[in-house]
C-alpha cells in the first residue's frame, strides 16, 4: 500500500500501518478453511441420474419458460 501511494504521489513517502483486519481479509481467512480435500469428487458419487423431485421441478420450470417466452 505504501508503495502504491508513493508512486501516485510522485515519490512522497507515507507510512501507513494497518490497525486491524479488513473485511476482505476476514473473507479470505474463511475461504482458507475450504480445502480442496473436501471438494466433491465425481467418482465418489454413486449415480448421476436425476431424482424424481428434480425431474418434476425441471418439468415445471420448462413449462414456465415456454409460457414466459411465448
Amino acid at each position: 500500500m505504501n508503495d502504491a501511494i508513493s508512486e501516485e504521489l510522485n515519490g512522497l513517502k507515507v507510512n501507513i500501518k494497518q490497525d486491524g483486519v479488513a473485511i476482505d481479509q476476514i473473507q479470505t481467512f474463511r475461504n482458507m478453511d475450504r480445502s480442496n480435500v473436501n471438494d466433491c469428487k465425481y467418482d465418489s458419487i454413486r449415480t448421476y441420474k436425476a431424482t424424481k423431485g428434480y425431474t418434476l421441478r425441471m418439468k415445471v420450470h420448462n413449462q414456465w419458460l415456454e409460457g414466459y417466452y411465448s
